[in-house]
Formats: structure tokens, C-alpha cells, sequence
């Protein structure tokens, strides 16, 4: 029994030491569940009031006459454009997992602030004319 006390220890060090540098080698941890939620369902509810500012703007727009309403229009079909943009980041960010869903939580934040600078420069332009 002595003699395989060593060769036992040996193998457990091995073990341990193989199950270290496995786990050490997982670069990509999937964040927790109700992180994603809680992040998906903010990012819905101001894409969800985004799409109402945005039918504001165009019941506004609509009153308006002339070469700036057609410069408007346009502007805010390239708002609604963005907004799709968002909608398609945020269902790829709910298939993403670990450092890939951190990419795409960036990507939408950026898509996300673009958006909302977009409309309120729309806004403003609405405002002057």
C-alpha cells in the first residue's frame, strides 16, 4: 500500500492541476440570466418610446410645407432607419454569450446613443423651421 500512496498522490496533483488549466483557459463566461433581461427589456422600452417620439415627429412634420418638409421627411426616414438598426442588434445580442455578448451590448449602446442624437437633432431642425 505504501508503494502506490505516491503514485495516488501524484495522479490527484495531475488531476487538479489538469482541471486548473482548463478552467483557466475559459475566456468567454456567459453573464447571468437576469443580467440580459433586465438589460434587454430596458433597451425594448426606449425603442418602444423612441417609436412613439418618432410618430410624433411625423405628425409634426406632417403640418409642415415646402422644401423643408421633404428635407425632414427624409431625415426621418433615416431616423426610422436607426431604429430598425437597434431592433436587429438587440435580437442578435439575445443569441450572444460571453465576450461576444459583451460586443454586442457595446455595439447596440453605440447604435442606442446615435439614435436618440439623431432625434434630437430631427427635433431641433423641426423646432427652427
Amino acid at each position: 500500500m505504501r508503494k502506490f500512496k505516491p503514485f495516488i498522490l501524484l495522479i490527484a496533483m495531475l488531476f487538479l492541476f489538469s482541471t486548473v488549466v482548463v478552467s483557466c483557459g475559459r475566456q468567454e463566461e456567459e453573464p447571468a440570466q437576469s443580467t440580459v433581461q433586465e438589460y434587454t427589456k430596458e433597451i425594448e422600452a426606449r425603442l418602444d418610446q423612441m417609436g412613439e417620439r418618432i410618430q410624433e415627429l411625423e405628425e409634426q412634420i406632417k403640418e409642415k410645407e415646402g422644401e423643408g418638409r421633404a428635407a425632414l421627411e427624409g431625415a426621418l426616414d433615416e431616423l426610422r432607419e436607426q431604429r430598425s438598426t437597434a431592433e436587429t442588434k438587440l435580437e442578435e445580442l439575445k443569441q450572444k454569450g460571453g465576450q461576444a455578448w459583451d460586443q454586442a451590448k457595446t455595439e447596440i449602446d453605440e447604435v442606442m446613443r446615435n439614435l436618440e442624437s439623431s432625434y434630437e437633432s430631427l427635433k431641433e431642425r423641426l423646432q427652427e423651421s
